[in-house]
């Protein structure tokens, strides 16, 4: 029965994560830090003074591998659950914990990796229904363009490498671009006076990266907001000058583009 409910729970639990829109890395990432803390309460509970230090220990480095996979990749956190599982199966061997009920290891064993498959599997669907260079961030997005664009102090267009609506994460938002990148630059030869780089899905899109680079040589400033410094670094544009990015961002850039502060 504890497998079962294991099982139930956690497809329960990832449908209501989905449901509710909340931003996927870090629902899971929180979803492995309470996992984490269980064995501890079962410690408190019993009085065990080694195994509290024993289960802390082990909890502790649980919610650190949680961290390093909230800052880099659902995928890790998926791991991380599928991880959690393998302790629950060696538990029982491992720690001397009395306080753990006959259940949970069972229970949490299942629960954990059905997690973890599920996260995968939401990873993938999320990979092969995204059209390359086709989203953004919603406040990346929309906050500069309406805030431009009601100042008046600039005729504002949004550029896109393809025609067709884009997606604005998170949510169900979509616009329609004013132009294609071809199309801008047929209609400004001469390019744009400012380029203002969002964080985009496809950050690394040679096309995107071409364009920017293009549009640095006619003489256009360029900026980024948030992520958006991935896809401007890609444009070679951020050598050898200081920028700013989200923190998630910061130790990627750092090696892979070290001429920028």
């Amino acid at each position: 029965m504890s497998y079962a409910i294991g099982i139930l729970l956690a497809v329960l639990t990832i449908v209501l994560g989905v449901s509710a829109r909340f931003e996927r890395r870090t629902f899971v990432a929180i979803m492995a830090c309470v996992n984490a803390t269980y064995y501890v309460l079962f410690a408190v509970i019993d009085g065990a003074s080694r195994a509290i230090l024993v289960e802390t220990a082990l909890s502790l480095g649980f919610m650190a591998l949680a961290l390093v996979g909230f800052r880099r990749d659902l995928r890790v956190l998926a791991a991380v659950l599928a991880g959690h599982g393998v302790l629950d199966l060696v538990h029982p061997h491992l720690v001397a914990n009395t306080g753990v009920p006959v259940w949970w290891p069972s229970f949490c064993l299942t629960f954990d990796v059905t997690a973890a498959l599920l996260v995968l599997l939401l990873v993938h669907r999320a990979k092969n229904s995204e059209v390359p260079a086709a989203g953004t961030e919603l406040t990346d997005f929309m906050i500069p363009h309406a805030m431009l664009t009601e100042s008046g102090v600039a005729r504002v267009v949004s550029v896109a490498p393809h025609a067709g609506r884009i997606r604005l994460r998170p949510g169900t938002v979509s616009i329609e671009p004013d132009l294609t990148m071809a199309a801008f630059d047929a209609a400004n030869p001469k390019g744009a006076d400012y380029v203002i780089v969002p964080a985009l899905l496809d950050h690394e899109n040679l096309a995107i990266a071409a364009w920017i680079r293009a549009q640095a040589a006619c003489g256009a400033t360029i900026m980024s907001i948030c992520e958006g410094a991935r896809t401007a670094a890609k444009a070679g544009v951020l050598a050898g000058r200081r920028a700013t990015t989200h923190w998630s961002a910061l130790e990627e850039l750092s090696k892979k583009y070290p001429g920028i502060t």
